[in-house]
C-alpha cells in the first residue's frame, strides 16, 4: 500500500477569501492506495469451470478484470467529504486498450448495516467476451463455486457465470464512465454513512493484445467537501502503476 496526499487545489485563488478549515488547507486526508494490483484473466474463470470461451477475439486479444482499490483516510481535522472520485487511465502507447466494463455501476444496492458500517454489493454475469451485467443466479440454483485470483465465482444451472463483488462503500449514488476508451473515472456521493476510513473498490475490464506481459497505468483521487456551504474539491498527483498480467498457468497453477 502506498500512502497519497490529496491536497492539490485546482484553483486556490478562488477561495483566499473564504475559511475552508485548516483541515483541508493543510492535506489532513490522505488515499491508501494499492500500487501493486493483481490482474484476473477473464478467459480463465470460464475456464475453471471447463467453458473455454468461444469468440474471435481472442486469437488476437485477451480480456482482463484490473481492480482498483483506496481507503480514504482523515488524518486531521473535521472536514466532511460530500463525494470520493477515483480517476484511471491506462497508458498502453500505440498498442490496443479499450475499456469494456466498469463496476460499479449505478446499481449497487444497500444490504443493511452494523454499527457505522454497511456494505453495498452487486451481484453480476459475466459474458465470455467480458462484458459484465447485473443480475445474479436464483438463489439455490449454483452448481459450482470456485475462487479465481481472490474473486469468488459461481455457475448456474444454465451454465452462466456469476461474480460476487462487493465493498465498504456505503453509497448507492455512483457515477461510473470510459467504456470504449482508455480513461474512466468513478466518483462516490456520500449518503447516510462517511466517504473516508473504508474500503473503495472498483474493477475495470479491458482489452489488450494477446501477448501483453503487463499493463501500465496511471491513477488520480479526488475528494468534494463543503465547508461553510462552499464546495471545494482537492486532488492528489497522479500515480503511476504497473500491473502484471499474468495467467494462472505462468503462476505455476494448473489451468
Amino acid at each position: 500500500m502506498q500512502d497519497v496526499p490529496i491536497a492539490t487545489a485546482l484553483a486556490l485563488q478562488l477561495e483566499t477569501d473564504v475559511d475552508l478549515g485548516g483541515e483541508i488547507e493543510k492535506g489532513g486526508f490522505f488515499a491508501s492506495v494499492n500500487d501493486q494490483p493483481l490482474a484476473i484473466h477473464v478467459p480463465s474463470i470460464f475456464e475453471e469451470f471447463n467453458q473455454a470461451p468461444e469468440s474471435r477475439m481472442y486469437e488476437r486479444f485477451d480480456t482482463w478484470m484490473i481492480p482498483h482499490r483506496i481507503s480514504l483516510m482523515r488524518r486531521s481535522g473535521l472536514a466532511e467529504p460530500t463525494a470520493v472520485g477515483i480517476e484511471v487511465e491506462y497508458l498502453s502507447g500505440s498498442g490496443t486498450c479499450s475499456i469494456i466494463s466498469l463496476y460499479p455501476t449505478l446499481q449497487w444496492r444497500k444490504l443493511g448495516s452494523v454499527g457505522v458500517r454497511s456494505t453495498v454489493t452487486g451481484a453480476y454475469s459475466l459474458a465470455p467476451t467480458g462484458e459484465l451485467s447485473q443480475g445474479a443466479a436464483p438463489a439455490g440454483e449454483a452448481v459450482r463455486t470456485a475462487t479465481v485470483g481472490g474473486l469468488r465465482c459461481s455457475m448456474s444451472a444454465g451454465g452462466e457465470i456469476h461474480l460476487d463483488l462487493s465493498a465498504n462503500v456505503a453509497t448507492p449514488y455512483i457515477h461510473a464512465s470510459g467504456i470504449g476508451s482508455s480513461r474512466c473515472e468513478w466518483r462516490f456521493d456520500r449518503d447516510q454513512e462517511p466517504l473516508y476510513g473504508r474500503d473503495i473498490e472498483a474493477w475495470s475490464v479491458i482489452v489488450v493484445s494477446k501477448y501483453q506481459e503487463e499493463i501500465r497505468l496511471r491513477t488520480r483521487y479526488y475528494f468534494v467537501a463543503r465547508t461553510l456551504f462552499v464546495p471545494t474539491r482537492r486532488e492528489s498527483e497522479w500515480v503511476e502503476i504497473t500491473c502484471k498480467l499474468q495467467k494462472p498457468e505462468a503462476l505455476g497453477r494448473p489451468v
